[in-house]
């Protein structure tokens, strides 16, 4: 298991968790962040029970990766009807694919030092918003409020 692609996972995750709980904190209702934060700890705990012999720090980093999508779940659960939040979760989802499909493809695939690996990676990079373009992931008219920035 690559360490760089679980602190990947692991940031996102903990980026959308706070989102949750702002949404609780907004709806003055942080106590309902507890049973998450209570489930998280024991997926961690088993987890790290199970996976850190055989896997080493890899598998505390997956245990923490479970712990954190259950904390997801959970919060999720708890708040969703308290401050609705219209998330376009089909487009999430695409952006989601592209992003952690081209970020996982170099990291597995790509090489990681000399120059030949910096024009490989930074490829990649600029693949990201041609295939996020081309997924039709932005309307009409977000394109052209970006394109009238650049312009200005």
């Amino acid at each position: 298991m690559n360490p760089r692609a679980l602190e990947n996972f692991f940031t996102s995750k903990f980026g959308l968790f706070l989102v949750f709980v702002t949404i609780a904190g907004r709806a003055k209702v942080t106590t309902r962040t507890f049973p998450a934060a209570a489930a998280g700890l024991v997926v961690n705990v088993l987890g790290l029970v199970v996976l850190v012999g055989p896997l080493g720090i890899a598998g505390a980093g997956i245990a923490l990766c479970a712990a954190y999508v259950v904390m997801l779940v959970v919060v999720h659960l708890l708040t969703r009807r308290l401050f609705a939040v219209p998330f376009e979760w089909g487009r999430l989802g695409r952006i989601v694919l592209i992003i952690g499909g081209i970020s996982t493809a170099g990291e597995l695939v790509l090489p990681t030092a000399g120059v030949a690996g910096f024009a490989a990676r930074a490829a990649a990079l600029a693949a990201i918003p041609v295939c996020l373009v081309l997924a039709r992931i932005f309307t009409v008219q977000q394109l052209a409020r970006f394109w009238a920035l650049m312009r200005s």
